[in-house]
């Protein structure tokens, strides 16, 4: 997988490009010595328990967004089938936290991604965000490794015919209560986007108060994080998009290059299968949160097209 990355800005002190100045500096925040350090300012790869690490801009400017990658092997005596499993239902939950989520790469590896919002003004948060990546991927290898096979594909058969058990799905909404916990900006901001998407004002009060819209056929549903500085936004996919141990692979295939390039991913959340993301609301506005959300459900319906086309084949 390539990582996107941009040109870099000026050069500074050491060779080192302002980019790779605050990527030494974070790596030395971790401990690094200084030849490590500047090693991994230079190139923004280093080998970890004898796996790659990448760290790498999405702007030109040190402050602006980061991806970062790392590998991990699947641990010895967990099978193909449970590994993925536990890598759709991680994924679930690390995008309720952050900005990351799990993929896997051919050979069998998990590539976990993380994306950093922009406005990171110092080298030591970038190097949170870095260690962050590590402490999620020894969880989620030490998680799966400690449970027996059968556990996880227990919780995950479970999970599947629970179905979406939340209150919302069996009791009737009050359609004057504010369900949606957010921010006045936010609620505002949701609300403007609705009428930008051409939803009455009727329409968009009860997307603000409820966090749930349709776009195109595709429930969309919207919760603000702990911080209230992000969105979650989750796409309903139906339960066959990940009714098999086959399509569940492709899944975890697929968010390789989703969260990568879209900082999306294909989830197990709550027994379904859903498309999740995060939307960070600095400086974004209600028209570019809406078109945001168009692509959202353009990506959700190719999805389930696309598994229905193979489902008649």
């Amino acid at each position: 997988m390539t990582i996107p990355s941009s040109s870099p800005a000026r050069s500074t002190e050491d060779g080192l490009n302002a980019v790779q100045a605050w990527r030494r500096d974070a790596a030395l925040t971790l401990g690094a010595d200084r030849a490590v350090a500047r090693e991994f300012g230079q190139t923004g790869l280093l080998v970890m328990d004898d796996k790659p690490v990448s760290l790498q801009p999405l702007s030109e400017q040190p402050t602006g967004a980061w991806i970062a990658s790392a590998r991990a092997g699947r641990p010895a005596g967990v099978g193909e089938a449970q590994w993925c499993d536990a890598l759709l239902l991680a994924s679930s939950q690390s995008l309720i936290v952050t900005h990351a989520a799990f993929g896997l790469a051919e050979d069998g590896d998990a590539v976990l991604i993380v994306r950093t919002p922009a406005g990171l003004d110092h080298p030591a948060l970038l190097g949170a965000e870095v260690a962050g990546l590590l402490a999620l991927r020894r969880a989620v290898v030490e998680g799966v490794s400690a449970r027996p096979a059968q556990e996880v594909v227990d919780q995950l058969r479970a999970s599947i015919e629970a179905g979406d058990e939340s209150p919302a799905a069996h009791e009737p909404a009050d359609p004057l209560a504010q369900q949606f916990e957010a921010p006045e900006e936010v609620l505002v901001m949701v609300h403007g986007a609705m009428l930008h998407l051409g939803r009455s004002a009727a329409q968009a009060l009860a997307t603000a108060r409820s966090g749930g819209l349709e776009i195109d056929g595709r429930p969309i549903g919207l919760a603000c994080d702990v911080d209230g500085e992000n969105l979650i936004v989750v796409a309903d996919l139906g339960r066959g998009v990940l009714d098999t141990a086959p399509r569940r692979r492709a899944a975890v295939l697929a968010n390789t290059e989703l969260m990568a390039f879209l900082g999306m991913a294909v989830v197990l959340e709550r027994g379904q299968a859903r498309l999740m993301t995060r939307w960070h609301l600095t400086g974004q506005s209600a028209e570019s949160f809406a078109g945001w959300l168009r692509d959202i459900a353009r990506l959700a319906n190719a999805i389930v097209q696309r598994h229905t086309a193979d489902a008649n084949h």
